[in-house]
Protein backbone atom coordinates (compact mmCIF):
# COMPACT_ATOMS: atom_id res chain seq x y z
CA UNK A 1 0.00 0.00 0.00
CA UNK A 2 2.79 2.69 1.03
CA UNK A 3 5.50 3.52 -1.13
CA UNK A 4 7.55 5.13 1.50
CA UNK A 5 6.95 5.73 5.01
CA UNK A 6 7.82 9.68 6.65
CA UNK A 7 7.80 12.90 8.77
CA UNK A 8 7.25 15.97 8.49
CA UNK A 9 9.47 18.20 11.18
CA UNK A 10 7.46 21.67 11.36
CA UNK A 11 10.49 23.94 13.02
CA UNK A 12 8.38 27.11 12.12
CA UNK A 13 5.35 28.51 11.17
CA UNK A 14 3.59 27.06 13.63
CA UNK A 15 0.43 29.67 12.76
CA UNK A 16 0.13 28.49 9.12
CA UNK A 17 0.65 24.82 9.22
CA UNK A 18 -0.75 24.11 6.41
CA UNK A 19 1.24 26.31 4.55
CA UNK A 20 4.23 25.00 5.86
CA UNK A 21 3.17 21.70 5.00
CA UNK A 22 2.27 22.25 1.55
CA UNK A 23 5.85 24.45 0.83
CA UNK A 24 7.28 21.32 1.38
CA UNK A 25 5.33 18.77 -0.25
CA UNK A 26 6.32 20.54 -2.99
CA UNK A 27 10.25 19.85 -3.01
CA UNK A 28 9.00 16.28 -2.46
CA UNK A 29 7.31 15.27 -5.36
CA UNK A 30 8.07 11.77 -5.18
CA UNK A 31 5.65 11.09 -1.83
CA UNK A 32 2.66 9.56 -3.88
CA UNK A 33 1.68 6.85 -2.16
CA UNK A 34 3.68 7.62 1.23
CA UNK A 35 2.32 7.44 4.59
CA UNK A 36 3.48 11.01 6.02
CA UNK A 37 3.44 11.08 10.04
CA UNK A 38 2.56 14.78 11.43
CA UNK A 39 3.52 16.33 14.88
CA UNK A 40 1.13 16.45 18.10
CA UNK A 41 -1.25 19.51 18.21
CA UNK A 42 -0.94 20.26 14.35
CA UNK A 43 -3.56 22.98 14.75
CA UNK A 44 -2.73 24.60 17.25
CA UNK A 45 -1.46 27.60 15.48
CA UNK A 46 1.59 28.06 17.80
CA UNK A 47 4.55 26.86 19.26
CA UNK A 48 3.49 23.92 21.80
CA UNK A 49 4.43 25.17 24.82
CA UNK A 50 2.12 28.25 24.42
CA UNK A 51 -1.21 28.07 26.09
CA UNK A 52 -4.94 28.56 24.87
CA UNK A 53 -7.30 27.11 22.87
CA UNK A 54 -6.33 26.01 18.91
CA UNK A 55 -6.10 29.02 16.44
CA UNK A 56 -7.39 26.21 13.56
CA UNK A 57 -10.36 24.42 13.95
CA UNK A 58 -9.61 20.15 13.39
CA UNK A 59 -12.04 20.22 10.41
CA UNK A 60 -9.98 22.53 8.73
CA UNK A 61 -6.80 20.65 9.05
CA UNK A 62 -8.88 17.33 8.02
CA UNK A 63 -10.17 18.89 4.99
CA UNK A 64 -7.09 19.94 3.66
CA UNK A 65 -5.34 16.57 4.39
CA UNK A 66 -8.09 14.59 2.72
CA UNK A 67 -7.78 17.38 -0.89
CA UNK A 68 -3.90 16.18 -0.50
CA UNK A 69 -4.70 12.75 -0.26
CA UNK A 70 -6.86 12.79 -3.19
CA UNK A 71 -4.88 14.87 -5.45
CA UNK A 72 -1.45 13.13 -4.47
CA UNK A 73 -2.21 9.40 -2.40
CA UNK A 74 -0.39 10.52 0.70
CA UNK A 75 -1.99 9.16 3.63
CA UNK A 76 -1.47 11.02 6.81
CA UNK A 77 -1.21 9.87 10.75
CA UNK A 78 -1.84 14.31 12.63
CA UNK A 79 -1.94 14.88 15.97
CA UNK A 80 -4.78 17.46 16.28
CA UNK A 81 -6.40 19.33 19.67
CA UNK A 82 -10.39 18.93 19.47
CA UNK A 83 -12.49 22.16 19.53
CA UNK A 84 -14.41 20.81 22.63
CA UNK A 85 -14.45 22.89 25.45
CA UNK A 86 -12.31 20.28 27.75
CA UNK A 87 -10.61 19.01 24.55
CA UNK A 88 -8.82 15.69 24.43
CA UNK A 89 -5.33 15.67 22.02
CA UNK A 90 -5.97 13.08 19.31
CA UNK A 91 -4.40 11.35 16.76
CA UNK A 92 -6.18 10.89 13.09
CA UNK A 93 -4.84 8.42 10.03
CA UNK A 94 -6.43 10.58 6.93
CA UNK A 95 -6.82 8.24 3.46
CA UNK A 96 -9.66 7.29 1.63
CA UNK A 97 -12.50 8.15 2.81
CA UNK A 98 -13.80 9.89 6.08
CA UNK A 99 -10.82 10.33 8.37
CA UNK A 100 -10.52 7.81 11.30
CA UNK A 101 -10.12 8.61 14.77
CA UNK A 102 -6.88 6.58 15.95
CA UNK A 103 -6.74 7.37 19.75
CA UNK A 104 -6.98 10.48 22.31
CA UNK A 105 -3.96 11.22 24.63
CA UNK A 106 -4.10 9.31 28.07
CA UNK A 107 -1.32 11.42 29.71
CA UNK A 108 -1.04 15.21 30.56
CA UNK A 109 2.05 17.09 30.03
CA UNK A 110 0.69 20.58 31.34
CA UNK A 111 -0.66 21.43 27.93
CA UNK A 112 -4.65 23.00 27.44
CA UNK A 113 -6.28 19.59 26.98
CA UNK A 114 -8.25 16.98 29.29
CA UNK A 115 -6.32 13.28 29.38
CA UNK A 116 -8.16 10.01 28.17
CA UNK A 117 -8.93 7.17 30.37
CA UNK A 118 -10.31 5.29 27.71
CA UNK A 119 -7.90 6.62 24.65
CA UNK A 120 -8.00 3.42 21.47
CA UNK A 121 -10.56 3.98 19.34
CA UNK A 122 -9.11 2.75 15.81
CA UNK A 123 -5.53 1.82 17.59
CA UNK A 124 -4.30 -0.10 15.74
CA UNK A 125 -5.39 0.97 12.24
CA UNK A 126 -5.47 -1.94 10.53
CA UNK A 127 -5.40 -1.79 6.51
CA UNK A 128 -5.27 -3.98 3.94
CA UNK A 129 -1.39 -4.23 3.65
CA UNK A 130 -0.34 -2.84 6.83
CA UNK A 131 -0.93 -2.18 10.85
CA UNK A 132 -0.56 1.39 12.29
CA UNK A 133 -0.20 1.90 15.78
CA UNK A 134 0.04 5.49 17.22
CA UNK A 135 1.10 6.69 20.49
CA UNK A 136 0.71 11.08 21.07
CA UNK A 137 3.75 11.80 22.69
CA UNK A 138 4.65 11.50 25.91
CA UNK A 139 2.10 8.56 25.63
CA UNK A 140 5.28 6.41 25.48
CA UNK A 141 5.44 6.43 29.05
CA UNK A 142 2.87 4.23 28.92
CA UNK A 143 4.82 1.44 27.78
CA UNK A 144 2.45 -1.53 28.64
CA UNK A 145 -0.64 -0.18 26.14
CA UNK A 146 2.50 0.62 23.49
CA UNK A 147 3.43 -3.14 23.88
CA UNK A 148 0.11 -4.01 23.51
CA UNK A 149 -0.83 -2.53 20.42
CA UNK A 150 2.59 -3.38 18.37
CA UNK A 151 1.38 -6.98 19.55
CA UNK A 152 -2.20 -6.41 18.59
CA UNK A 153 -0.65 -4.84 15.34
CA UNK A 154 1.79 -7.61 14.67
CA UNK A 155 -1.20 -10.29 14.90
CA UNK A 156 -2.54 -8.67 12.22
CA UNK A 157 0.53 -10.01 9.55
CA UNK A 158 0.77 -7.50 7.81
CA UNK A 159 3.84 -6.83 5.55
CA UNK A 160 4.21 -3.47 7.10
CA UNK A 161 3.57 -2.38 10.48
CA UNK A 162 4.17 0.96 11.94
CA UNK A 163 4.58 2.84 14.99
CA UNK A 164 3.68 6.40 14.83
CA UNK A 165 4.13 9.09 16.80
CA UNK A 166 2.95 12.87 16.48
CA UNK A 167 5.32 14.79 19.12
CA UNK A 168 6.27 18.20 20.25
CA UNK A 169 8.96 17.32 22.61
CA UNK A 170 11.57 20.14 23.68
CA UNK A 171 14.38 17.69 24.98
CA UNK A 172 16.72 16.10 22.33
CA UNK A 173 17.54 12.77 23.71
CA UNK A 174 15.69 12.70 26.43
CA UNK A 175 13.28 9.78 25.44
CA UNK A 176 15.23 8.03 23.07
CA UNK A 177 18.87 8.47 24.24
CA UNK A 178 21.62 8.93 21.64
CA UNK A 179 21.56 6.92 18.65
CA UNK A 180 22.79 7.79 15.85
CA UNK A 181 22.10 6.95 12.25
CA UNK A 182 22.32 2.89 11.44
CA UNK A 183 22.53 2.71 15.63
CA UNK A 184 19.77 0.58 17.20
CA UNK A 185 17.27 3.38 18.73
CA UNK A 186 16.45 3.14 22.64
CA UNK A 187 13.17 2.44 22.63
CA UNK A 188 10.73 3.50 25.81
CA UNK A 189 8.54 0.45 25.06
CA UNK A 190 9.18 -2.46 22.91
CA UNK A 191 8.47 -1.86 19.05
CA UNK A 192 8.67 -5.48 18.70
CA UNK A 193 8.85 -5.57 14.48
CA UNK A 194 7.66 -2.48 14.06
CA UNK A 195 9.12 0.75 12.18
CA UNK A 196 9.13 3.85 14.37
CA UNK A 197 8.23 7.46 12.77
CA UNK A 198 8.62 10.20 14.87
CA UNK A 199 7.42 13.60 13.57
CA UNK A 200 8.24 16.08 15.83
CA UNK A 201 7.47 20.13 15.94
CA UNK A 202 10.27 21.60 18.36
CA UNK A 203 12.98 22.90 16.32
CA UNK A 204 15.28 22.23 19.87
CA UNK A 205 13.99 19.27 20.69
CA UNK A 206 13.71 15.95 19.34
CA UNK A 207 14.54 15.07 15.97
CA UNK A 208 12.15 13.22 14.02
CA UNK A 209 13.14 10.03 12.80
CA UNK A 210 12.42 6.53 11.22
CA UNK A 211 13.41 3.56 12.04
CA UNK A 212 13.52 0.25 10.10
CA UNK A 213 11.32 -2.68 11.46
CA UNK A 214 14.65 -3.85 13.17
CA UNK A 215 14.78 -0.62 15.05
CA UNK A 216 17.84 0.99 13.04
CA UNK A 217 17.47 4.61 12.70
CA UNK A 218 17.63 4.97 9.21
CA UNK A 219 16.80 8.80 9.02
CA UNK A 220 17.02 11.38 11.82
CA UNK A 221 17.08 14.66 12.47
CA UNK A 222 20.13 16.13 14.71
CA UNK A 223 22.01 18.88 15.31
CA UNK A 224 20.87 22.07 13.62
CA UNK A 225 19.39 19.98 10.76
CA UNK A 226 16.25 20.59 13.64
CA UNK A 227 15.77 23.78 13.12
CA UNK A 228 14.20 24.08 9.67
CA UNK A 229 10.86 22.37 8.15
CA UNK A 230 11.51 19.42 6.26
CA UNK A 231 10.39 16.27 5.22
CA UNK A 232 11.77 12.88 5.06
CA UNK A 233 10.78 9.46 3.74
CA UNK A 234 12.01 6.49 4.43
CA UNK A 235 10.84 3.29 1.50
CA UNK A 236 9.61 0.37 2.21
CA UNK A 237 7.68 -2.53 0.11
CA UNK A 238 4.18 -3.61 0.89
Amino acid sequence: MFSGIGFFHLAHGHDDPLSALNTELAQNPQLNDALLVLPEAFNLGRPYAEHGVPAIHREAILSALSGIHSAYKISFVVGLIEPDGKPFSSAYFVADGEPLLICHKATRDGADYDACSDPDKSNPVILPDAAIVTAICNDLSCAARCENLAKAALEAKKSLTVFCIPAAMYKEGGWFGGAMLDCPLYFPAKPYECHVVLANSYADGQGSFITDSAGIVRRRLLGDHRQKNQISIFPVQT
